[in-house]
């Protein structure tokens, strides 16, 4: 091949090939077939430590960017070079960064914020007439971040951790970043040929959003149908079986547990996957935070490593399945696969001291009459006192560029209520590079309530607006305006959350910024309606790689209280392996002769001594009124073989304490 880089006049989604006779313009990122020269990509396969191996390995390269943010160009401030090969384990990406000024870098841990970071991004979608990605990024330290996307980027999320490696090297002038992406991460067929891929850089300095395909807005980061596409033949994926088996012990109670998870591949885009006794001992403990909404739950995300994987599928608008509902169980299986354009999803747990057993099925299609996606779901739970089944469906057109319309509608069948409560919801959305637009309508009766859901309010109907604007008034300012307006009423209407809410922000540099919040939601709390109208403002500071805070305070009226809420937190980053964080919320309503107080206080401490060892710290106070909780977690992860893990975790929560001692070892075949 002549260039590695192509402009073609189409794509023939029949044949999937391409076609020079069609009237859209894409860019191909073309690789060489490796099989084709195999004696000589032998010799001089590529080593992962961040350095340039030489034309021999990297022998083409992409660097055609556009800056997606700020927006006063297109065209980047400092260039980028992207090169690719692969041969029959990994597809190998090296990114060549140039960078004068300075590099910004203070993450060390897997999967943290990297938004004080610069980073690069590949992004690769196996199936390139679905809406599912995979993500791989580093920042120049090299810490790594990776996430499995649903919907385009509105399922699944970060909590997906595939094994891949990444090296890194900072010079003068800028910086390296050498990927090894093992095609095991991926579900594929041999046969697929054409993927979907972008390529992003960030540079923190200047708040500048580099990309390889022109997505148009950064919202569409994760929009796979605006990427590019990757001429690749990967190599036949044969049977994978993964046995993970464990043991751990808890000394309080003298109890030896032992389980196994496992996983199969078979036929490359089936995967099957089991666990039995399945133990969460190292899993970080949820942060708990003030809830100022009476009526609804605070959201926990899933931590569990169970349902990360391919659970993403089963987000909807409607939330009628929330994993963090199924608190325990014994035995689990899931089953996925993923045939052109089709997504199957479904799962087994049983709990057998309370007979709880739950089944779950989605499906979702993607491309019907080009521009059309629709999907269902079923989720069916019984115990020894009561059965029920949500159903649950949703469908989206994408029209003009950056237009979607949205409707899903769900109902519930239980043997406690009569008839089928169900829930409905509508929306139309537009997105441009500064103006954002959501009109919506909810109508979710009284009695809709599926057990295993995040219903946060039923009885409603009404209408909801969204509205956003960003805009750049000068190279380092940038301004954020948010506004919503809820007119939702119950079916008797009577005003249940009633009002508007906006915020304005403004960010300079990138770095040092202000906020102003305002509330004026009415909320019905049982059979009283209160009038909210409370302010919050604050300042964020980002101290260059060593420390960032933010700190704020909101005050007014609360539920017909009088509310004083001040909070801070910092973030701290003395050596290049440790990470410190502090945050305390305060909360003071009082209503008439009556106070009510709640204070929370975290304490994180991360400190990577090497790749073998680790250690993890966590410390929570909690307090309400005289009632108090304290949280203690400790971690050691000490990694013995390339397999063969092991944690030491001592875990107290007010006077109860426990020590667990376990041991992973990961047996591939």
């Amino acid at each position: 091949m002549d260039k590695f880089c192509q402009k073609f006049k189409g794509y023939d989604k029949k044949s999937r090939k391409v076609r020079k006779d069609g009237d859209m313009i894409f860019l191909l990122f073309l690789i060489v077939n490796l099989n084709s020269a195999k004696t000589q990509f032998a010799k001089s396969s590529p080593v992962i430590d961040g350095m340039f191996d030489g034309n021999k390995v990297y022998n083409q390269y992409i660097r055609n960017f556009v800056k997606i943010k700020p927006t006063d160009t297109e065209i980047p401030s400092e260039s980028i070079k992207v090169y690719s090969t692969y041969d029959n384990i990994n597809l190998y990406i090296f990114f060549k960064v140039y960078q004068k000024g300075e590099i910004t870098s203070s993450t060390v841990r897997r999967d943290h914020n990297f938004s004080l970071d610069d980073w690069v991004e590949v992004v690769i979608s196996p199936f390139g007439e679905s809406k599912e990605s995979y993500s791989f990024m580093v920042n120049p330290r090299g810490t790594k971040w990776d996430a499995h996307f649903t919907e385009d980027g509105a399922g699944g999320g970060k909590e997906w951790d595939g094994r891949w490696e990444c090296k890194t090297m900072i010079y003068r002038g800028g910086w390296n970043a050498e990927f090894s992406l093992p095609f095991r991460l991926f579900k594929y067929s041999d046969k697929d040929t054409i993927w979907r891929i972008n390529f992003y850089r960030y540079t923190k300095n200047k708040d500048e959003l580099d990309s390889w395909s022109n997505i148009g807005i950064e919202n569409n980061r994760y929009r796979v149908s605006m990427f590019g596409y990757l001429i690749i033949h990967p190599p036949r994926k044969k049977v994978r079986n993964v046995i993970i088996p464990y043991i751990s012990y808890m000394t309080s109670d003298r109890i030896l547990k032992e389980g196994i998870d496992m996983k199969t591949i078979l036929f490359s885009k089936f995967s099957f996957s089991g666990t039995y006794k399945p133990d969460f001992c190292q899993v970080e403990p949820d942060m708990d935070k003030i809830n100022l909404s009476k009526e609804a739950e605070i959201y926990l995300p899933e931590k569990r490593p169970f349902f990360l994987e391919d659970f993403g599928a089963f987000d909807m608008d409607i939330p009628v399945f929330y994993t963090r509902r199924i608190i325990d169980f014994d035995k689990g299986i899931k089953f996925s696969t993923h045939l052109k354009g089709l997504k199957a999803v479904s799962f087994y747990t049983k709990y057998d001291s309370l007979q709880e057993r739950i089944k779950g099925l989605r499906l979702k299609k993607y491309g019907i009459f080009g521009n059309l996606d629709a999907g269902g779901m079923i989720i069916d739970y019984r115990d020894n006192l009561s059965n029920e089944i949500s159903y649950a469906g949703d469908t989206r057109v994408r029209f003009l560029k950056n237009a979607n319309l949205l409707l899903n509608y769900a109902l519930i069948r239980n043997n406690k209520d009569e008839g089928l409560p169900d829930a409905l919801e509508s929306w139309f959305s537009y997105a441009n590079k500064h103006f954002y637009l959501s009109l919506g309508y909810k109508d979710y009766q009284k009695d809709f309530a599926p057990v295993l859901g995040f219903i946060t309010r039923n009885d409603i109907k009404g209408p909801i607006v969204n509205i956003s604007y960003r805009t750049y008034l000068s190279k380092n300012l940038k301004i954020k305006i948010k506004t919503l307006f809820n007119k939702l009423r119950n079916h008797e209407d009577e005003k249940v959350l009633y009002g508007w809410r906006g915020n304005i922000e403004a960010t300079l540099n990138n770095s040092y910024g202000f906020y102003f919040y305002n509330n004026r939601f009415g909320h019905r709390y049982g059979e009283d309606y209160f009038q909210n109208n409370f302010y919050d403002s604050g300042i964020f500071c980002d101290l260059g790689d060593k420390i960032s805070f933010t700190t704020g305070f909101a005050s007014g009226d609360f539920y017909g209280g009088k509310m004083e809420y001040p909070y801070f937190s910092v973030f701290l980053h003395p050596l290049t392996n440790i990470n410190l964080s502090f945050s305390t919320d305060y909360s003071k309503v009082r209503y008439g002769d009556t106070i009510e107080k709640e204070l929370i206080s975290i304490v994180k401490c991360e400190y990577k001594v090497s790749s073998f060892l680790s250690f993890r710290i966590f410390y929570q106070k909690h307090s309400i009124n005289t009632e108090k909780t304290k949280v203690f977690n400790s971690l050691i992860k000490i990694r013995l073989l390339k397999s063969l893990k092991g944690y030491i975790v001592y875990d107290r929560e007010d006077k109860k304490e426990n020590i667990y001692i376990k041991a992973i070892y990961e047996y591939r075949m």
